[in-house]
């Protein structure tokens, strides 16, 4: 995929992003440089925002504090953010995007196969959503009909919602 789109999952500043962990991991974005996150020890008790990948979305630990506002609503402790979230910390504003919907080129791994729910066969230019957890594409139409169900993927437990998707 031949984009200067960055990878998700994401959260995006509108100005620049900041591509997430793989499940399991964790950083810290500290207050002073949004910009630049570490890969610091717990114990090391640095100010910022503990950010962390889950099955479900996108852990933030937030300190004592720490002023963390998620879609326009104070936090404290942990909260998981899902597609379409808003976090306003350290003066900024992001958006946690977890869905891509894009055009396939012929060297994806998705061209050639089929879409779950419908089983059309995916070819180079097709619109495809793509699910954040399991991988498996999906016709834009196919991926609205399982809102408030669950993706047909074997094993996979993402549940699409009707929060936008990004264009890539």
């Amino acid at each position: 995929m031949g984009s200067t789109v960055p990878p998700f999952p994401r959260l995006d500043f509108r100005g620049w992003c900041i591509v997430l962990p793989e499940r399991g991991r964790r950083f810290l974005l500290p207050a002073e440089n949004l910009r630049e996150p570490l890969n610091a020890d717990v114990s090391e008790r640095k100010s910022g925002l503990w950010v962390l990948r889950t099955e479900s979305g996108l852990g933030v630990l937030v300190p004592d504090g720490m002023d963390v506002i998620r879609n326009g609503t104070a936090i404290t402790g942990m909260a998981v953010l899902h597609q379409g979230d808003t976090l306003e910390f350290g003066g900024r504003l992001a958006v946690y995007e977890e869905v891509q919907r894009l055009t396939l080129d012929p060297d994806d791994a998705l061209t050639g196969r089929h879409c779950p729910h419908c089983f059309t066969t995916f070819t180079a230019g097709t619109g495809v959503v793509r699910c954040p957890l399991c991988g498996e594409g999906y016709c834009p139409d196919c991926w609205e009909h399982l809102v408030g169900s669950r993706c047909c993927s074997r094993n996979c437990h993402f549940s699409p919602d009707s929060q936008g998707t990004h264009d890539q």
